[in-house]
């Protein structure tokens, strides 16, 4: 299952317009739906619950290279098949516009590695 969390700063027909062609692949649920800002991380309440083994560990990707991720992907059903603890886990790939915090530069602030695009 891939779930998409997305959010978009605007109206919800000008969101519903950005990202037209994920709705366009027919998904199983959608909920679109304006969120007030002090909302938008409920949906990660479930796996910040108390308890469990939570191990997080992070690259920063420049790029996204859809064959390897695709690889990753079967590498990472095969591993969880062999693993029945692993099918809890979650993997997670953020994608963020760094293009406002490119206008400072580098040494003007303590926010790092801005070559990254994305974290996964």
């Amino acid at each position: 299952m891939v779930i998409l969390n997305l959010w978009y700063a605007g109206t919800e027909a000008d969101a519903k317009n950005a990202f037209s062609r994920l709705f366009d692949l027919g998904p199983v649920m959608q909920i679109c739906a304006p969120t007030p800002y002090k909302e938008i991380n409920v949906s990660s309440d479930q796996a910040c619950v108390k308890g469990g083994l939570k191990p997080v560990r992070s690259v920063g990707l420049k790029d996204l290279n859809t064959e390897k991720l695709q690889r990753l992907w079967r590498h990472w059903s095969d591993f969880t098949e062999l693993h029945g603890n692993a099918k809890g886990s979650v993997t997670i790939l953020e994608l963020y516009g760094y293009d406002k915090a490119r206008e400072v530069k580098d040494e003007d602030t303590a926010f790092p590695w801005r070559e990254c695009n994305m974290h996964m």
